[in-house]
């Protein structure tokens, strides 16, 4: 018998649970051998997901489950470091014994944190990717639904999830069960791990862009942290300056100067709300030379200081400020 540990640390949400849970079981319905769903949570009480329902482990202490064949993990908001650093020593077991360890959104913070994504390539949601860069270089985190990497397998989380457990479960149960699971619960086309995570809204708001416009953003995004010229962006978008000032007018209605720095003020706002660095190191990860200078073009942005806005909107699934808006 397969066994498939659920590892769920709050903050989480029901879906997350649900969906991974949910298919599981639907897979045991059709598996001629019915893998075994154990939850875990790391105290061995009850936990709350973020709508109040109550997730109950089914067993007390995760040491004493013997060697589960995959361990996915769950959550959906920061945890502080030294809360994470408990299930290192049980996660590094499991990973000796060669199961396959998975984890969507911020399951994957932890992960990493536990160390053991050094080396791999990852993904997590789009809106912390850039948070978990910085803070772990040892891992090169792509934005897309999902990614296998050997023994690891990790998620945007989200709807994604679904499109994982798929692949979760053809690997203990099957590529049989796994198509029989689709078929019962009229899962969608089954998307491909590399689809980008927002390929939707990218393809809207590029649809009818002047190319040269979308090639110079593409530049500025590639540079956040050592900003380039204008002059150099327009003549590698096949512009001349005066020419890139005006595409900007037109298709965005800020001049390039001015988008560009809502771009790296976008980062430290990423930045500030999920990763653990300092003012400093965030400012440099935006391309500004001091702190102060971060800190003076961010209130001009936001309408508060970026240790204001930190205090108020870390770690929370906050709206993120409009383009061209101040905060009330």
């Amino acid at each position: 018998m397969r066994c498939v540990a659920l590892l769920v640390v709050p903050p989480v949400t029901d879906l997350d649970v649900a969906i991974c849970h949910g298919l599981l079981r639907v897979a045991q319905h059709f598996a001629a051998v019915p893998p075994e769903i154990l939850v875990l949570t790391g105290t061995g009480a009850p936990v709350a997901c973020s709508n109040g329902r109550m997730v109950t482990p089914t067993h007390d202490d995760p040491a004493a489950i013997a060697a589960p064949d995959v361990v996915l993990i769950l959550s959906n908001l920061r945890s502080p470091r030294s809360a994470l650093r408990r299930f290192r020593p049980w996660l590094a077991q499991v990973a000796r014994q060669g199961a396959l360890i998975g984890g969507a959104d911020y399951g994957v913070q932890i992960m990493a944190v536990c160390g053991l994504l050094d080396g791999h390539v990852a993904t997590t949601h789009w809106d912390i990717a850039e948070a978990m860069r910085e803070e772990f270089p040892r891992t090169r985190f792509v934005e897309t639904l999902y990614i296998r990497d050997r023994s690891r397998i990790t998620c945007a989380g989200h709807l994604a999830l679904v499109d994982m457990m798929m692949e979760v479960i053809g690997e203990i149960c099957g590529d049989a069960v796994r198509r029989m699971v689709a078929v019962e619960m009229l899962a969608p086309a089954r998307r491909d791990a590399e689809t980008p995570q927002r390929i939707g809204a990218i393809t809207d708001v590029h649809a009818g862009r002047d190319p040269r416009f979308l090639a110079a953003v593409a530049l500025m995004q590639a540079h956040i942290e050592t900003p380039l010229r204008l002059p150099a962006i327009a003549a590698q978008s096949g512009l001349s300056a005066r020419q890139l000032h005006t595409v900007f007018l037109r298709e965005s209605g800020q001049a390039p100067r001015d988008y560009y720095l809502e771009l790296r003020l976008d980062r430290g706002r990423t930045l500030l709300r999920f990763s653990a660095l300092g003012i400093q190191e965030v400012s440099l990860a935006c391309g500004f030379a001091s702190a102060t200078a971060f800190a003076r073009a961010f209130r001009a942005r936001a309408g508060m200081s970026a240790r204001r806005f930190r205090a108020r909107y870390a770690n929370r699934l906050a709206p993120a400020l409009a383009r061209g808006r101040r905060a009330e």
